[in-house]
């Protein structure tokens, strides 16, 4: 049943289709190396970046504490 579809497209055409579909799938999978070896090139991870960040709520007192205004 499909080879009234291929001999309908012709050979090349399917040959052409299927080159273009693996070339697409090789740029997704280089595209995702690409960015797992970018991102594993950062040595300064943002854990580090964390402690040194103020919030503003670091400076309240527990809540255990009772406070009155």
């Amino acid at each position: 049943m499909y080879w009234v579809y291929i001999k309908v497209a012709s050979l090349m055409y399917w040959a052409l289709t299927l080159v273009l579909m693996l070339m697409i799938h090789m740029i997704n999978i280089g595209g995702q190396v690409f960015l797992a070896k970018w991102g594993e090139s950062y040595e300064v991870s943002a854990l580090n970046f964390l402690p040194s960040v103020k919030y503003p709520w670091d400076d309240l007192p527990p809540p255990d504490v009772d406070v009155k205004p």
